[in-house]
C-alpha cells in the first residue's frame, strides 16, 4: 500500500525555476523517511536549495499545495466539501527560511496526487514594481507615485507529491497510530450505528457487529455463497474489510487499517523445541497489544472457564446479547434483497447453528457445550489447540515467508486464489487466534455422527495427523468439536 514519490518530486524546473532543488517529505505523522505522505497526517516538507541560492535573501517564502483529482474520478457527495477545499488550495508562508532550507507543517487530507510549489519574493531595484503601502491605502496624491517598490519572485520547486493511506504490520504502528486504531474498535464495539453516523457525520459509520452479521450472512446466501467456496473469497473478504476500515475512518481518518504479519512472528518467535506455546513471546498477545497469551494457555482446574481476555487493550470487550435489529441497521450497505434475507438467518431460524434460535437470547454465538453466562466477553486461548495437539499440526498451517512466496510466483490469479483459500493461509487464524479447548473432550471422545469426515474416529488423533476438514476450510472443524462437546 506504500507508493513511491514521483520523479517530478525532485524539482520540475521550467521558466523561473531554479535548478538542483529538491522538496523531501520528511516526515508524516510519525514516520520518517518515507516516500509519500499520509492523509490526515501532519506532514513535514522541506526545500532543500543549491547552494548558490540564500533563502534569507527573501522577504518570505511561499508553499502553494493544491489537490490534483483524476479527471474522471468520482468524488462521493460527503466528501465534496474537503474535495473543493483540497482544489482550492492552501498557501502557508514560511518566513523563518536560513540558509538552503525550507520546512513547513502540513495536512494532506486526500488520497491522490498533490502539486506543491515552492515561491521565494524579495525587494529589489530590478524587477516587477509594485505598489507601496501608501498608493494601495490610497494616500498617494493622483499623478505622483511614491519611491518606487520592486519585487522578484523565484519558483524554487514545483514538485508533485502523493498521498497514500499505508497499511502497516501492527507491531510497526506508531503509539499514536495503534492507540487512534484501539479508540476507534471500541467506538465501533459502543455505539450503535445511527449514533455513530449523527456523531461523527460520516455515512460511512457502522456497528461493529454489522460486519460480523455482513460475513455470516453472505457465507449462507441461497442464490450463491458470497463470501466462501469460490474463488469470489478473498476478494469478498477484501470488500468488506475495506467498507470496515472506512468504518473506522469516520472516528479517526488517518486509519489505514493494519495487518497481523504472522509469517514474520513465527520466523522471530517459533520454537520447535518449546512447540506453538513460544508464540507468545510475541508482543501481540501481551498486555500492550492483543492480550490472551500467557495469561490464557494453561489449564485452569474449571474446565469450563471461560477464559476471558483480561488482559491488553482489549481487555473486557463485551459481546453483543441479541441479534436483533442487526439486519436493520445494514440498510445502505446492500440491495434491497439482503434485509429479509438477513431477518431469515439471524433472527427466523432457517440457520440451526445458533446458540440459541430466539434472537433476543443470544447473540452472534454458534452452539457450544458451555452456561450460558460464558458469554459476557471475549474469549481466548492464543495458539492454544486441545493441550499439546497444535504442537503437531500448526507448524503445517502457518503462514510462512515459504509459503507467501510460493503463493506470489503462481502467475495465474486465480490459482493464487485457491493457494489462499486452502487453511495454510486463509484458515489459520479461526483456530489460532481464538484457540481450541474445553467441552469435555479428551482422548476417547470420538468425530460425532453429523460430521462429514472421520466419522467415529478419536478427535484428538484425527487432528494431530492433520486430517479432517481443517485442511479443506477453516472452521469446519470447529463444528465438529462443538457438537462433541458435552
Amino acid at each position: 500500500m506504500l507508493a513511491i514519490l514521483t520523479s517530478s518530486a525532485t524539482t520540475i524546473c521550467g521558466e523561473g525555476t531554479q535548478g538542483g532543488n529538491v522538496v523531501n517529505i520528511v516526515k508524516t505523522g510519525d514516520y520518517e523517511g518515507k516516500s509519500t505522505a499520509e492523509p490526515y497526517k501532519i506532514t513535514t516538507l522541506s526545500l532543500s536549495t543549491d547552494n548558490t541560492t540564500n533563502l534569507a535573501d527573501y522577504d518570505e517564502i511561499k508553499w502553494q499545495i493544491s489537490f490534483k483529482p483524476v479527471d474522471d474520478e468520482i468524488w462521493p457527495e460527503y466528501q465534496q466539501d474537503v474535495l473543493s477545499e483540497e482544489v482550492a488550495g492552501h498557501s502557508i508562508v514560511e518566513t523563518t527560511a536560513t540558509g538552503t532550507s525550507s520546512a513547513i507543517s502540513h495536512m494532506f487530507k486526500l488520497p491522490g496526487v498533490y502539486h506543491v510549489k515552492v515561491v521565494g519574493s524579495k525587494s529589489t531595484s530590478n524587477g516587477r514594481r509594485m505598489k507601496s503601502k501608501k498608493e494601495l491605502e490610497g494616500k498617494v496624491p493622483k499623478g505622483k507615485k511614491s519611491k518606487k517598490i520592486w519585487e522578484v519572485e523565484d519558483v524554487f520547486a514545483s514538485s508533485e507529491v502523493r498521498v497514500r493511506y499505508a497499511r502497516r504490520d501492527v507491531i510497526d504502528l506508531s503509539p499514536t497510530d495503534w492507540d487512534n486504531y484501539v479508540d476507534a474498535i471500541w467506538t465501533l464495539r459502543l455505539l450503535s450505528s445511527k449514533e455513530g453516523k449523527e456523531r461523527f457525520n460520516c455515512p460511512h459509520f457502522y456497528n461493529l457487529d454489522i460486519f460480523t452479521t455482513m460475513h455470516g450472512v453472505h457465507s449462507k446466501d441461497k442464490r450463491c455463497d458470497q463470501n466462501h467456496f469460490s474463488l469470489l473469497q478473498e476478494n469478498a473478504h477484501h470488500a468488506w474489510m475495506t467498507l470496515f476500515e472506512k468504518s473506522l475512518q469516520c472516528v479517526h481518518p488517518s486509519i489505514a487499517m493494519p495487518f497481523y504479519n504472522v509469517a514474520k512472528d513465527w520466523r522471530k518467535y517459533y520454537n520447535p523445541e518449546v512447540g506453538v506455546k513460544s508464540m507468545l513471546d510475541s508482543p501481540i498477545f501481551g498486555p500492550d497489544y492483543y492480550g490472551g497469551g500467557y495469561a490464557n494457555f494453561d489449564d485452569r482446574d474449571d474446565l469450563y472457564d471461560p477464559y476471558y481476555v483480561e488482559d491488553g487493550r482489549f481487555a473486557n470487550f463485551p459481546l453483543r446479547q441479541n441479534r436483533t435489529e442487526l439486519c436493520d441497521e445494514s440498510a445502505g450497505l446492500f440491495d434491497d434483497d439482503y434485509i429479509p434475507h438477513c431477518k431469515e438467518i439471524m433472527e427466523s431460524g432457517s440457520y440451526k447453528g445458533w446458540r440459541n434460535a430466539d434472537p433476543t437470547k443470544s447473540g452472534i454465538w454458534l452452539r457450544e457445550p458451555r452456561d450460558d453466562s460464558h458469554y459476557e466477553y471475549v474469549s481466548a486461548r492464543r495458539w492454544h489447540i486441545f493441550g499439546d495437539v497444535g504442537d503437531t499440526f500448526l507448524p503445517n498451517v502457518v503462514p510462512t515467508h515459504e509459503m507467501i512466496n510460493a503463493m506470489t510466483s503462481l502467475k495465474d490469479i486465480s490459482e493464487q486464489y485457491k493457494y489462499i483459500s486452502t487453511a495454510k493461509i486463509h484458515g489459520y487464524a479461526h483456530k489460532v487466534m481464538s484457540g481450541m479447548w474445553g467441552g469435555g473432550i479428551n482422548e476417547n471422545t470420538l468425530v460425532a455422527p453429523t460430521a462429514q469426515f472421520n466419522v467415529n474416529e478419536t478427535i484428538l488423533e484425527t487432528f494431530r495427523k492433520g486430517s479432517g476438514r481443517l485442511v479443506l476450510f477453516a472452521w469446519l472443524d470447529e463444528l465438529v468439536t462443538r457438537d462433541a462437546g458435552k
